[in-house]
């Protein structure tokens, strides 16, 4: 009975302290983040609140880099997977569609067929519009 007592009393000792240390953070009101260090600035009050404007803004001219798995080569590999996947759904419906025991699972191929589909038609719209997005920059530079 002693060793729970001691656990629950160290829990809510516990818990205290990270409610002060929460308090006390919420109470700041002199800093901001820039990069990794904290620099004095005043905050502007909004229906009550403080919000800390940050001194540097995201500039809009920064080049969009894909990460890899979104790349190129990848998308294009994936829509080959996806190309096999959707012919292996279609050989499946007209397989099922010949037996007449196989008519209730239609659906496994069909699913199969409409999830691939779909994924081949998003990357490649994904594909198209990096494409133009790129010529169009490429035109412009020019």
């Amino acid at each position: 009975m002693l060793k729970v007592c001691n656990v629950l009393f160290l829990t809510i000792k516990l818990v205290i302290q990270i409610a002060t240390i929460f308090k006390n953070i919420r109470n700041r009101s002199r800093f901001t983040v820039v990069g990794s260090r904290l620099k004095n600035c005043e905050p502007t009050t909004v229906n009550g609140y403080k919000h800390i404007m940050r001194l540097y803004q995201n500039p809009l001219f920064r080049k969009e880099i894909a990460p890899w798995y979104d790349s190129d080569t990848t998308c294009l590999i994936m829509i080959g997977f996806l190309l096999i996947i959707f012919l292996f759904g279609i050989a499946g419906i007209s397989e099922a569609y010949k037996k007449i025991d196989y008519h209730k699972y239609v659906w496994v191929p069909g699913i199969l067929l409409i999830m691939s589909g779909g994924i081949i038609i998003s990357t490649s719209i994904r594909l198209l519009k990096r494409y133009y997005k790129r010529r169009a920059t490429g035109r412009h530079n020019l």
